[in-house]
């Protein structure tokens, strides 16, 4: 971390003299230096003993408590499920200390259609105290092009290979001009993003490397986080680039969590991300300004510089320093050194040496004023405080924006209160007129939400009845121009914790509505509205409100001559995307009949949750007519079969759409305990199957099985649930046949 200085000499005067102060893997690297990147993590999944085979993505550490990552790392995992191991040179050696995960933090904005804002914090059961934690960019000129930077990992060391290596790899690659960058990767790159690589391929990340840092030197030769690995087109491939989050962007939406206070001071002062270390040009970097209550904006401000002076008693002579700084310390740990000639220095306790009460500022609500005093001046003595970012937890109001949600979880390390976790949310950008609905959902607690004034505390409007569904908490208000609000969340009962989803949001009015089972006829023009999760390209969209009063399995399907259908669908509270689906635009088949070509994705929803089914195209700026239809998936328990026949009025399998009309049935598997293995097959005389198992909650494959041999027909999965998921079984046949048929589905 940076560490800033101040030196004070006592003799017969004493002066200041202020001194400042940093899913790809490998191919085409070697062994790091062991030692060498105390920082780099392991994300590990917690039910894999093995920490090697465990190891599922990379990850920095840029704080003792918190972890960065990529978002796509952490999609539809739960904190409870994850462990991270920091600063192992080999993931195959014993005695690695796994550290369990409190919290995941994945950026609102993330969706991992085009891997934008593809970032997330991960907070730490307990802190990590070996080795300095990673410092983040604070000046994008440090990643410019032609700049030389190293990435790491635990990955395949080529594409062809299946698993990576336990020795921890790094490589050396220039970061590439965006443009040109741009043109190679077919204009998917975003000004959030960065490409690193050679024209020339050979060096660069692969399938497993994700989440791990891509570094650069920092102006006093320390490493510093520029990248996130985030995606790619092959590995290591000519023209084709790694591509990786650009830190620098994000800076400040990790500071919010890590370093809040300093955070909201520099927006405050509206220094922006990419505004670099010294916005005024004065010499003095943000974090020093922050600490001395100095103007960030200001080059010739004189205020806020220590002062030195000295304390006299008979026979003694005390150096002294006071200085004004953030009330309570702000996210500063302090540290306080003396010495006898300047060339050697030891600790003092800053707690001990402190002389009196720190002081209110007038005029200054957020600082104080504190004295130091030092050891005894006799002869001489020198007096040093020194500062850097806290290595502390802090807990503080986190913001959440108008309309929006965040999925977070209590844990021990928010405000105790009688018993309570209790944690506060800021809401901001709230709308002028109208009412505003609070959700509060949890699984692992019985929620309280409440409506709090920001300003004084008051408890405004509560929801402790399960008012929502279930266990679930939902407000109702209508906000007061002036009035700063924040949402309290807590608990019903002392002691418990755990996962939740707050969100903040309006449903738009006149939306048109669709249950299950149903049918609804639209057409796209070019005067409906257009997607908002592609601001580059035109999809034009009709928003259907789906609003389930149960959890059983729903399979959507859209169809469309006109175009190749795309749907998504969409947590109307959070705004986050859950599904997104692709068809094949319906024509006639070469030698009579027709291919249907539906788009589909089945889920399982939490009844109460507002959902919107969003009816759209594949194809940029189409129009025309299409139909959307939601439908009760079938349903199989173990110990059941069930016969099935893959047809042309299926939907088609979205991952081979629009090139290949890849048949598919849904099962929503019920009744499955977790825990326990369960075998699952296929069998068809006719087909060329295969079978996987879908998280219902994301979307993401769990598990998939194609014999791969074309005089065999039938294909079999060993497959354990995890406690909390609901699962879908598809039922497909071999890509490259586009038959249909019977089948059998059999659970074990």
């Amino acid at each position: 971390m940076k560490s800033f200085t101040f030196t004070l000499a006592v003799c017969l005067a004493v002066l200041p003299l202020p001194s400042l102060a940093q899913h790809p893997r490998i191919v085409g690297g070697g062994p790091a230096v062991p030692g060498a990147f105390p920082w780099m993590t392991a994300l590990l999944d917690k039910a894999e003993p093995d920490t090697f085979t465990a190891q599922t993505c990379g990850g920095a550490l840029i704080h003792p408590r918190w972890v960065l990552t990529a978002a796509h790392c952490v999609e539809g995992v739960k904190a409870a499920d994850l462990q991270v191991v920091v600063g192992a040179a080999d993931l195959s050696a014993a005695g690695l200390t796994r550290i369990n995960v409190l919290e995941i933090i994945v950026h609102p904005a993330y969706f991992s259609l085009g891997y934008d804002y593809d970032l997330a914090l991960l907070l730490l059961e307990t802190p990590v105290t070996a080795g300095a934690p990673l410092e983040l960019i604070d000046d994008p000129v440090l990643a410019d092009t032609g700049v030389l930077a190293t990435v790491l990992g635990w990955g395949t060391l080529s594409e062809l290979d299946e698993i990576g290596t336990p020795i921890l790899q790094s490589v050396e690659l220039p970061i590439m001009d965006q443009t040109l960058a741009n043109q190679y990767l077919g204009g998917d790159l975003t000004p959030n993003m960065l490409a690193a690589g050679l024209e020339g391929g050979g060096k660069d990340t692969c399938s497993g490397d994700s989440g791990g840092p891509l570094v650069v030197r920092g102006r006093q030769g320390q490493w510093v986080q520029a990248g996130i690995v985030s995606w790619g087109n092959g590995c290591g491939e000519p023209m084709s680039p790694g591509v990786y989050t650009r830190v620098s962007k994000f800076r400040q939406w990790i500071q919010s969590y890590v370093w809040p206070n300093f955070n909201a001071w520099e927006v405050a002062a509206g220094i922006g991300n990419d505004d670099g270390p010294d916005r005024d040009g004065d010499g003095l970097i943000q974090w020093h300004e922050y600490a001395l209550r100095r103007n960030p904006l200001l080059a010739d401000n004189l205020f806020g510089f220590p002062v030195a002076g000295r304390a006299v008693s008979p026979g003694h002579i005390f150096p002294t320093l006071t200085l004004r700084r953030p009330a309570g310390g702000g996210d500063v740990a302090w540290g306080l050194q003396h010495s006898d000639d300047l060339s050697e220095w030891s600790p003092l306790n800053p707690a001990a040496q402190q002389v009196g009460l720190p002081s209110a500022v007038p005029g200054d609500a957020g600082a104080e004023e504190i004295t130091w005093r030092g050891t005894d001046g006799t002869p001489s003595s020198f007096l040093r405080a020194t500062h850097k970012p806290a290595t502390e937890y802090v807990n503080s109001r986190r913001p959440l924006q108008f309309p929006g949600g965040v999925t977070h979880a209590l844990h021990s390390l928010d405000t105790l209160a009688g018993g309570f976790r209790v944690r506060d949310y800021l809401l901001t950008g709230l709308p002028a007129a109208g009412a505003v609905t609070l959700t509060l959902r949890a699984d692992a607690f019985d929620p309280v939400l409440h409506i709090v004034n920001a300003g004084t505390g008051a408890v405004l409007f509560s929801s402790t009845t399960n008012t929502g569904s279930g266990k679930d908490e939902k407000i109702v208000f209508t906000p007061v121009a002036g009035t700063n609000y924040a949402a309290r969340v807590t608990t019903q009962v002392a002691g418990t914790t755990g996962g939740f989803t707050l969100a903040v949001f309006q449903i738009p009015a006149g939306l048109l509505t669709i249950v299950a089972p149903q049918t609804r006829s639209g057409t796209l023009a070019i005067t409906d509205a257009t997607d908002p999760f592609f601001p580059d390209t035109t999809y034009y969209k009709d928003d259907f409100l789906f609003s389930p009063t149960t959890a059983a399995a729903v399979s959507f399907f859209e169809t469309s001559a006109a175009f190749n259908p795309g749907f998504s669908l969409i947590n109307a509270e959070t705004g986050q995307l859950i599904l997104a689906a692709n068809g094949m635009r319906s024509f006639p088949r070469v030698g009579g009949g027709t291919v249907a070509g539906s788009a589909v994705q089945s889920f399982v929803p939490r009844p109460g949750v507002s959902y919107l089914l969003r009816g759209s195209s594949y194809n940029a700026n189409a129009i025309g007519a299409y139909t959307v239809r939601a439908a009760a998936t079938t349903t199989i328990s173990p110990g059941g079969s069930s016969n099935g026949i893959l047809a042309i009025t299926d939907g088609i399998d979205s991952y081979y759409a629009p090139d290949y009309d890849v048949y598919v049935d849904d099962y929503s598997l019920t009744g499955a305990a977790p825990g326990i293995v369960r075998s699952i097959s296929v069998t068809s005389t006719i087909l060329d199957t295969t079978l996987e198992i879908i998280d219902a909650g994301t979307g993401y494959s769990v598990a998939f099985n194609d014999d791969e041999d074309e005089l065999t027909t039938d294909s079999f999965l060993a497959f354990t649930p995890v406690a909390g998921h609901d699962y879908i079984i598809r039922v497909a046949q071999y890509f490259e046949d586009s038959d249909v048929g019977a089948y059998t589905l059999t659970v074990q």
